[in-house]
């Protein structure tokens, strides 16, 4: 059996330096993700109040997932409906979002890459402007302390957002879930003492007015004073 080639050697390790480099690539590429994702999240952390937060999030997630406009939706339990609770493009926040068995997949838990989100019930309906934004989309559902929100990224290029868009906002969904539930958390409590702040003042200012009224209803009885 004959040896390989000078020429056949030359070509198998030049492919192997290209597979090399393209794990190099991938590896950089991944950690400069990563490190603008981290850097992202304690942004989230430093948010003030939940609002600000959601700007936060589609303005962290933009470059990174690579969509044009965003909207952050709450699911209402009551309703079948979606409240806009932020966005980047006022179509998206005037948008009456009815929810679907899409819509419900997502907030159960899948992620969706739409490549014709114009075919789907949920957005098939939707205002004119507001299908000018979906050559395609990305859905993924997020937590707060007491409910769920659904994040929808949209594109006005077909195929736009794709399969590895999809796959990226599955990988770092847990850290935006933690940082949200972190936030959450901190704003509940936050209000809560403020509460139970302005209600111990409250108090405490009930009770001095009642000791200065009450100043003028009792007296101490002096020497020789008795009461029949």
């Amino acid at each position: 059996m004959s040896s390989p080639s000078y020429e056949a050697l030359q070509h198998e390790l030049h492919e192997t330096r290209q597979s090399l480099l393209q794990a190099e690539g991938r590896l950089a590429k991944q950690q400069e993700e990563n490190n603008a994702l981290l850097h992202g999240i304690a942004i989230l952390t430093r948010s003030q109040g939940i609002h600000r937060l959601f700007s936060n999030l589609i303005d962290i997630l933009r470059p990174l997932i690579g969509f044009e406009h965003a909207a952050v939706l709450l699911a209402s339990p009551l309703t079948s409906t979606l409240r806009c609770e932020a966005s980047s493009h006022p179509a998206l926040a005037g948008q009456v979002w009815r929810s679907e068995a899409l819509f419900r997949r997502v907030l159960a838990g899948e992620t969706v890459a739409l490549f014709a989100p114009l075919r789907v019930p949920e957005f098939a309906a939707c205002d004119a402007a507001v299908r000018e934004l979906l050559g395609s989309a990305l859905l993924t559902s997020l937590n707060l302390v007491q409910g769920k929100l659904m994040l929808l990224c949209c594109h006005s290029r077909p195929h736009a957002l794709d399969l590895q868009a999809r796959s990226l906002l599955q990988r770092y969904r847990p850290l935006i879930d933690q940082a949200l539930l972190n936030v959450d958390y901190r704003a509940r409590l936050e209000t809560l003492v403020q509460d139970k702040t302005q209600a111990l003042r409250r108090s405490q200012e009930y009770f001095r007015r009642f000791a200065e009224m009450s100043s003028d209803w009792f007296w101490i009885p002096g020497p020789g004073v008795c009461f029949l």
